[in-house]
């Protein structure tokens, strides 16, 4: 009965797949004849995004052609029928597929770069990270089919495949996210990107795991790891319980240039502000190494953390703020122990400074961070924690109730939650490869030098809540590559001079995007 309501599933999916296949494939030859047409338009078009194309035809050409022959010849490759009795079509339409795969992913990158950028820096990054692995696809395809590696071929197949039909997922969103989020259309430009490619990757890793031949996949179907390795609080990642050795990692985050949401100042309407833009770009580098004390029932973390924010403007009324730069240092000591086979308490103090470091560190540029949360193991699937933290991070002293717990299927699904700040959702897709989604709240109160800012206790309250698709991908035994994007929900500046609030704005939702690395762990 499980055996024929499990093929049932799979027919189903695979009629759904076959479905979106073909309609995707009628929406992208539908632009590319329009982008196409544009080249010979009499008079040519004065489109933002269409003019680009007919700016530089030879890119175009180079890119629309193979891609349309690609896109609507590809899905005769998973025909069964063909693959089984036709195998001589099968390899020679492939040779030529291949070449029209990669005659065009080249020439996406090079459009990346030679069309005027409409986005911003968010759509390039997201042209340049899943062309490249369309090309790396591409590649192991090819590779492997050579070495006779058939199941493998199919695989990397399916994902270059699924990262080409993309496009019209993204084009789904482009109709979608301006009607959701009432931002224009370059605004939403590159979180489509994002989460167009993204998904359609991420339908690819699932569907490649449950059509998997059994054995294949070795070692992956590994637990999620505890609480205390997850734990997000406020910004902090501490190193603690699964880590094995020191480890170092850094990160680079971009949040492009977005809008006030309703300016006011003083609490009264801004509207001069209404044009103003602020970007904020941050540098994240951290080293930790943990103490491994009575055989592993306890573990004690140290951690070195810097942070550098950087914000830029655009259409000041009266010229650009002073503030530019801030910065955040901090030492966090983590401890985890073993109280019983079920029991864990894990505590975690975090003093630090942040500041824009223009004047002499003192004692307003403080902050400290306590944590303590109680861990119970109720089997080796489910742990729920309860505690409490203590924090100076976004100004007042802040206590607050902590709740905790960590998810796991036994196979390839995980979740881990530090309410009410951060939750993280995981599929193990292989041994090397996570895909998951990741709310995370991350901000700073800091303190500023009285000449520049002209009041005595200068102090910027800033707070950035993100939610988004999440990639970590292992490039070797002990080095990590961590992609994040998706949407700034919540982003706020509020000016103090000491506790009296002078100005407060919140920034209009955004895509983020944030590329880091880890070594070690």
């Amino acid at each position: 009965m499980a055996s024929n309501t499990a093929k049932r599933t799979t027919s189903t999916i695979r009629t759904l797949g076959w479905v979106a296949i073909v309609l995707s494939a009628i929406l992208l030859l539908a632009e590319g004849a329009s982008r196409l047409a544009s080249l010979i338009q009499d008079p040519p078009p004065t489109d933002v995004v269409d003019i680009r194309y007919v700016q530089h035809p030879w890119i175009t050409l180079l890119h629309i052609v193979p891609g349309l022959l690609f896109l609507t010849l590809a899905p005769l490759q998973f025909v069964a029928r063909i693959r089984k009795r036709r195998i001589g079509l099968h390899r020679g339409l492939g040779r030529i597929l291949a070449i029209c795969a990669a005659t065009s992913g080249l020439f996406a990158l090079v459009a990346n770069f030679r069309f005027p950028a409409f986005g911003g820096i968010s759509t390039q990054a997201a042209t340049v990270f899943f062309g490249a692995i369309f090309l790396f696809s591409l590649t192991k395809a090819l590779r492997h089919i050579r070495r006779k590696e058939v199941s493998l071929h199919r695989e990397w197949m399916i994902r270059t495949f699924a990262l080409a039909m993309g496009v019209a997922t993204v084009r789904v969103f482009l109709a979608l996210l301006p009607a959701l989020s009432g931002l224009g259309l370059e605004e939403v430009f590159g979180a489509s990107f994002w989460l167009g490619f993204g998904i359609n990757l991420l339908v690819a890793e699932v569907w490649i795991n449950h059509t998997r031949v059994a054995g294949r996949l070795t070692g992956a179907r590994t637990l999620s790891a505890s609480i205390g390795l997850c734990l997000v609080f406020v910004g902090i990642t501490p190193a603690v319980h699964a880590q094995s050795g020191p480890s170092f990692s850094a990160s680079y985050d971009l949040l492009p240039f977005q809008n006030f949401k309703n300016p006011r100042i003083a609490g009264q309407p801004a509207p001069e502000l209404r044009d103003t833009q602020v970007q904020a770009n941050t540098v994240t580098i951290s080293a930790s190494y943990p103490w491994v004390f009575s055989g592993g029932r306890t573990v004690l973390t140290n951690e070195i953390y810097y942070q550098r924010r950087k914000f830029s403007y655009k259409n000041f009324p009266d010229g650009d703020p002073d503030l530019r730069d801030v910065h955040a240092v901090n030492y966090t000591l983590t401890l985890q122990h073993g109280l019983s086979p079920k029991w864990t308490m894990l505590t975690l103090l975090t003093p630090g400074f942040a500041s824009d470091f223009e004047a002499d560190v003192s004692g307003d540029d403080f902050a400290l961070q306590a944590v303590a949360i109680f861990i119970r193991q109720f089997s080796e699937h489910f742990s729920f924690g309860f505690g409490a933290a203590y924090s100076t991070r976004f100004g007042e002293p802040l206590p607050l109730p902590v709740l905790a717990f960590d998810w796991n299927n036994g196979k390839n699904l995980s979740w881990s939650a530090i309410l009410p700040v951060s939750s993280e959702f995981w599929y193990q897709s292989s041994e090397k490869l996570r895909l998951g989604m990741v709310l995370g709240v991350d901000g700073y109160d800091y303190h500023g030098d009285p000449d520049i800012y002209g009041v005595s206790d200068p102090r910027l309250r800033y707070s950035l809540t993100t939610l988004g698709p999440a990639t970590r991908y292992r490039l070797a035994n002990r080095m990590q590559l961590n992609i994040d994007f998706g949407f700034g929900v919540f982003h706020r500046f509020e000016f103090y001079d000491g506790d009296d609030e002078q100005n407060s704005f919140n920034m209009k939702p955004s895509v983020f995007f944030r590329a880091g690395f880890m070594f070690g762990g």
